[in-house]
C-alpha cells in the first residue's frame, strides 16, 4: 500500500485581507499587533495625510502638546526612555511615532494620501468594499477585505463655524488642526475661538508673538494644575541612566501610571477625592489670578472634570497680559476687518483661529454594514451613539473600531488602545482559524451594555451642567469609559462569545475547524502542554 502524505487540516488559519483606515495611534497598533500576533494577514493602511501620526500628524498649531506625562503617553512595546520634557510637544510625538514605524517595519503596509470616500458590507461574498481617492490624482481605489478597521480617531473631523459675511473678510481663517504652513502671527490681531484644550494651548503660546490677542467663548472652563507641578526638562543624565538601566526606567514608569492611575479618584462626584480636587483649582485661581473681576470671569459653576481637564498655567499667564483680551461672547459673523459678536460687538483682528472642536463620531464618508445600517445613523449627533467593549458596532460584521462611544479616553489614550486591539486580535483568531464567514456582536449585547454604561453615568463628574464634547446635542454623556483604564482591561479579559452573532461557512457543520483530528504542529511537536519544565529551568 503507498503512504500518502498527511496533511494536518485542524484549526488551519485561513488567509485575511485586513484594511485599516487610518495610521494614526490606533493604526500603528493594530498593525503592530496583525503582524506580530498572526499569520496569514494581508494588511494595508490607508490614510488621507501625507505621513502617519494621526491627530499629532495634523495638529500644529503654536503651542500644541500632549496633556498626558510623555513616558505614559508611548506604546508599551516601543518604550521611548529619550523624551525631552514631562509633557512632550506635538513635533517630538509625531517623531516618535515615525520612528516606531520605522523601527518596526510597518511602512511598507501604509498607503499615503488615501482618503476613504465609501465602505460597504456584501452580505453574499462576507466581505468589505471600501473605496479610497488619492488626494493629489482624484485616482480612486478600490479594495476588498474579509476584515474592516476604523481607526480613523476623533478629533480630526473639525468643525469651522459657518459665518456670516465670511467671503468679505480681508484676513485669514484657519482651525487649529489644520494650521497654514508658514502662518505669521507675529505682530499681528488675532481672534482664538473657543477655549477647550486647544484654545488654552494655542492662546497660551500666541500670548508672546502677537501684538493683541482676543479669546472668544461664551462660557469659562476650569485650567489649572496638573497632577504634576511643571513641565520639567530631562536632563542628558536622566535620559542616559533610563535608556542603560531598565530596571530603573521601569520603577519610574510604575510611579509615574500609578500617580497617573490615582487622578481617576476625581472623576466620581461626591467623593472626597472630587472635593479635594475642588478645593486644590479654587485655590489656584485665587493664587494665580490677581484680578477678582477676571478670576469670576474665568471660574466656572460646573465641577471640576466635566470637561476633560486642561492644564492651564500658560492660558492663565496669558489672560492676565494687557494685549490679552477675553470675550465672553459668540462671534456670529466676520467683517471685512475682524468679527461681530452676537451682542454687536466688532472687533478688528488679522487672523481668526478656529478652536471650536471636533464632531467626535460623525463619519467624513458613509460607512453601510448589514441590511443597509448606516454608521452615521448609528453615531449621529441625535443618535443613540452605541458600541460594544469600545471595539464593535451591532450591525457591522467583521468591522472593529478604535475609540467609538464608551471608550477608554480619560488619562492616557494608548494603554487603552492597545487593550482594544489585543481584544479585536483575539476575535480575529477565532474568526481565521474557525472556518467562520463574519462574526458580529448581537444588538441586544450591545443594548445591554450600553445600558450599564449609562447607569453610571450619574455618579461621574462628566455628567454635571457643563457643555462637552463627551456628550451629544442632548446633553448624553456618550464618549467616556465609566471606569478606569484598570476596569477596561478587567472587561475584556474575557470575550463574552454569547454576545456574538457567529456565521460558519457550513451552518450545518459548526465543527469543520477540528479537521482531520491533527494541528498543525503535526505529531509530534516540540512544546507538550502537559509536560511542565522544572522550576527554575530555561
Amino acid at each position: 500500500m503507498d503512504t500518502v502524505e498527511f496533511d494536518p487540516t485542524a484549526f488551519m488559519p485561513r488567509r485575511l485581507r485586513v484594511v485599516v483606515i487610518g495610521a494614526g495611534i490606533s493604526g500603528i497598533q493594530i498593525a503592530h499587533d496583525l503582524t506580530s500576533r498572526m499569520r496569514n494577514i494581508d494588511l494595508e493602511i490607508y490614510d488621507k495625510n501625507e505621513g502617519a501620526g494621526g491627530t499629532w500628524f495634523e495638529n500644529r498649531y503654536p503651542g500644541c502638546a500632549c496633556d498626558v506625562p510623555s513616558h505614559g503617553y508611548q506604546y508599551s512595546w516601543a518604550p521611548n526612555p529619550c523624551w525631552s520634557t514631562l509633557y512632550a510637544s506635538a513635533p517630538e510625538i509625531r517623531a516618535y511615532l515615525d520612528s516606531v514605524i520605522a523601527d518596526h517595519g510597518l511602512a511598507k503596509y501604509i498607503r499615503h494620501r488615501q482618503r476613504c470616500v465609501s465602505a460597504t458590507w456584501d452580505e453574499r461574498n462576507s466581505f468589505w468594499i471600501a473605496t479610497f481617492k488619492h488626494e493629489t490624482t482624484q485616482e480612486e481605489t478600490v479594495v476588498e477585505a474579509d476584515v474592516l478597521v476604523y481607526a480613523v480617531g476623533r478629533l480630526n473631523n473639525y468643525k469651522v463655524p459657518d459665518f456670516d459675511r465670511r467671503a468679505g473678510f480681508r484676513g485669514t481663517i484657519c482651525h487649529t488642526a489644520s494650521w497654514p504652513e508658514g502662518l505669521v502671527v507675529s505682530g499681528k490681531r488675532v481672534a482664538v475661538l473657543g477655549n477647550g484644550s486647544s484654545g488654552m494651548q494655542c492662546v497660551g503660546a500666541l500670548q508672546y508673538e502677537a501684538a493683541e490677542l482676543f479669546n472668544f467663548c461664551r462660557s469659562p472652563t476650569w485650567a489649572g494644575p496638573g497632577l504634576f507641578d511643571d513641565n520639567k526638562k530631562f536632563t542628558e543624565e536622566e535620559k542616559l541612566e533610563f535608556a542603560n538601566n531598565p530596571n530603573v526606567y521601569h520603577k519610574y514608569r510604575i510611579q509615574l501610571e500609578r500617580r497617573i492611575a490615582s487622578g481617576f479618584r476625581v472623576l466620581w462626584k461626591n467623593t472626597p477625592a472630587h472635593h479635594e480636587m475642588r478645593e486644590r483649582v479654587e485655590s489656584y485661581y485665587d493664587h494665580r489670578i490677581q484680578d477678582p473681576n477676571l478670576r469670576k470671569m474665568l471660574r466656572p459653576d460646573f465641577a471640576p472634570a466635566c470637561r476633560r481637564w486642561t492644564i492651564g498655567d500658560s492660558y492663565i499667564e496669558a489672560m492676565q497680559q494687557q494685549h490679552v483680551h477675553l470675550v465672553q461672547d459668540h462671534v456670529a459673523s466676520l467683517t471685512e476687518t475682524g468679527v461681530r459678536t452676537c451682542s454687536g460687538e466688532e472687533y478688528d483682528c488679522d487672523v481668526v483661529v478656529c478652536a471650536t472642536g471636533f464632531e467626535p463620531y460623525a463619519s467624513r464618508f458613509p460607512v453601510i454594514g448589514r441590511d443597509g445600517i448606516s454608521l452615521n445613523n448609528c453615531w449621529g449627533p441625535q443618535s443613540d451613539c452605541e458600541s460594544y467593549m469600545a471595539s464593535m458596532v451591532a450591525g457591522f460584521p467583521n468591522f472593529f473600531v478604535f475609540h467609538p462611544p464608551h471608550c477608554p479616553v480619560n488619562g492616557s489614550v494608548i494603554p487603552g488602545i492597545e487593550r482594544t486591539s489585543d481584544y479585536i486580535i483575539r476575535i480575529l483568531t477565532r474568526l481565521q482559524t474557525d472556518c467562520l464567514r463574519s462574526v458580529s456582536v448581537k444588538p441586544k449585547a450591545q443594548h445591554d451594555f450600553v445600558r450599564w454604561a449609562q447607569s453610571c453615568m450619574p455618579d461621574m463628574s462628566w455628567s454635571d451642567s457643563c457643555s462637552s464634547w463627551y456628550k451629544n446635542n442632548e446633553g448624553r454623556v456618550v464618549v467616556p469609559w465609566p471606569g478606569t483604564n484598570h476596569h477596561y482591561y478587567a472587561a475584556t479579559e474575557i470575550v463574552r462569545w454569547k454576545d456574538f452573532d457567529l456565521c460558519f461557512e457550513d451552518p450545518a457543520q459548526k465543527y469543520a475547524s477540528f479537521g482531520n483530528g491533527v494541528t498543525e504542529d503535526g505529531f509530534a511537536p516540540e512544546s507538550i502542554p502537559w509536560v511542565l519544565k522544572p522550576e527554575g529551568s530555561e
